[in-house]
């Protein structure tokens, strides 16, 4: 290819075209990033674990909600004086469902009161 081949106009206009191809898919992957690092810090999901075989769907559902909205996820688990007469179904029932909110990386917390609300 001679010199006055590569500078056709044909050819000048495909160069350009890949060029600005590239700058916009470049400007794209900038803005998702923005986009992503916002929406991390302005969604937090917050939910409160009990022994409920139910509970297994709201944390699923929060799950879901938390990668939809790039955000994050606290399980809460209100320890009660009450706590301590709980059946060994309710036990497993709430260990089970401690581990189905840390599987999709929630932060699991415990606190103690006498009044769960």
């Amino acid at each position: 290819m001679t010199g006055k081949e590569i500078f056709k106009k044909d050819n000048l206009v495909s160069l350009r075209k890949i060029a600005l191809r590239r700058l916009a898919d470049r400007v794209n992957l900038a803005q998702d990033a923005m986009v992503h690092a916002k929406s991390e810090t302005a969604e937090h999901i917050l939910i409160c674990l009990s022994p409920s075989p139910s509970n297994g769907t709201v944390i699923r559902q929060a799950s879901r909600m938390a990668m939809d909205f790039h955000g994050r996820l606290t399980a809460l688990y209100v320890e009660t004086p009450e706590a301590s007469d709980m059946s060994k179904e309710d036990i497993r029932q709430l260990n089970e469902n401690t581990r189905l909110a840390e599987q999709p990386g929630a932060k699991v917390v415990t606190s103690y009161g006498s009044d769960i609300v």
